[in-house]
């Protein structure tokens, strides 16, 4: 059900497309409204099928925003569209209480997130110095959301431990890569520091005993190996005097002695007795 939902509701906005020209402006609108209408009330009225009904709502919500910004040129710059598709839709998530419909809604509040800050300071993977307040904001919002969607407000929120890692591994597509770039701008290093401390901060919450998830921590770690490679690679090439061939080598080396020692650590708080349980 919840592919049949995904499917159709991105069907119907192809479908849309592609019979663009052959249909007046207002059959558009009636039938993209009609769609949101229809699943939303049937979310409601239909319990067994309130998750994909809900999620095939959420993607045609997204669907009439972008055809109402392409009929009216608005103006508005991308990650408006976006802030306004998580804003009106975040009911529908807090009614469905299903990671069906809180996964997407989270990669929709994520992605109006990333382009906020490409709005503000350029490209997100490319930092500059000057434009530290946007990326600092940046992660202050990323943050928010994955406090928001955590085990904390769960019984508030319904979001469950796939929407949980949702919204964790996409901040950590923010983080690494950024500080990982950062190293190589001039002036950047806070930008990388700002990473580094909070990618730290993410593997101490992941890692708590009776609370910790494996997903969630390994994805830490991957994040935390990036950074730490970046970072070997920056040392090495920068004013050193070693060849290519060596510094390859030698950073095979320092990551694969990375690589083991995060894995033994993640299956330590595996084995944890009071982590063997599956969260929430």
């Amino acid at each position: 059900m919840v592919l049949a939902a995904a499917l159709g509701g991105l069907g119907l906005l192809m479908w849309l497309a592609a019979n663009w020209g052959d249909m007046p402006r207002g059959a558009r609108f009636a039938l993209l409204q009609g769609v949101v209408v229809v699943m939303a009330v049937g979310a409601w009225r239909l319990p067994r099928w309130r998750a994909p009904l809900g999620l095939l709502a959420l993607v045609s919500t997204g669907g009439l925003f972008a055809f109402f910004g392409m009929t009216y040129q608005t103006g508005a710059d991308p990650w408006q569209l976006f802030a306004l598709w998580a804003a009106l839709t975040l009911p529908l998530a807090l009614a469905v209480r299903s990671d069906v419909v809180w996964a997407p809604w989270v990669l929709v509040a994520m992605v109006g997130v990333s382009l906020w800050t490409h709005a503000h300071a350029g490209y997100i993977w490319w930092p500059r110095s000057e434009q530290l307040w946007a990326h600092m904001a940046q992660h202050a919002l990323a943050g928010a959301l994955v406090l928001c969607t955590g085990s904390v407000l769960a019984r508030l929120t319904g979001v469950g431990l796939w929407g949980r890692r949702t919204a964790l591994v996409l901040w950590l597509m923010l983080l690494a890569p950024g500080g990982s770039f950062a190293l190589w701008q001039q002036d950047s290093a806070a930008l990388y520091a700002l990473a580094a401390a909070i990618t730290a901060g993410l593997a101490w919450w992941q890692s708590r005993p009776g609370s910790a998830d494996v997903f969630g921590l390994s994805a830490v770690m991957l994040g935390a190996n990036v950074l730490l490679l970046s970072a070997t690679l920056r040392v090495l090439s920068g004013g050193s005097r070693m060849d290519w061939i060596a510094i390859a080598l030698f950073t095979t080396l320092i990551m694969a002695a990375a690589l083991a020692g995060t894995a033994r650590w993640v299956m330590s708080v595996a084995a944890h007795p009071s982590n063997n349980k599956e969260p929430a």
